[in-house]
């Protein structure tokens, strides 16, 4: 599968989740809601996934945010059998670890 190099973040007053990773000169970002979720940024993300088709749409997600880590997991159709991975070191670490999930969406 392939991967890609990126950032992925929760900020602003609203906590939104933000992932952002240049393919080929072309910049695919995926957006979700982030309730509650302390703010932290990781500047070396890592983006796994099968083809650059399932980065498109509506997609739901489960990640876990651990106090110096990042994982999530995007599911969705076309991936049934290779979910769509991001995971990467915090560049600082958080007091609240926790797991939330939702729905987000893929934009380029």
């Amino acid at each position: 599968m392939p991967i890609a190099t990126g950032t992925i973040e929760v900020i602003g007053f609203l906590s939104d989740l933000i992932a952002s990773f240049t393919i080929g000169g072309k910049t695919y970002k995926f957006h979700a809601p982030a309730r509650d979720v302390e703010l932290f940024v990781c500047s070396n993300a890592t983006l796994d996934y099968p083809a650059l088709e399932v980065l498109e749409g509506k997609l739901s997600f489960d990640a876990t945010l651990g106090e110096s880590s990042i994982s999530v997991t995007i599911h969705g159709p076309g991936t049934p059998g290779a979910p769509i991975k991001i995971n990467g070191p915090l560049d600082t670490p958080v007091t609240m670890p926790r797991q939330f999930g939702g729905e987000g969406t893929w934009s380029s």
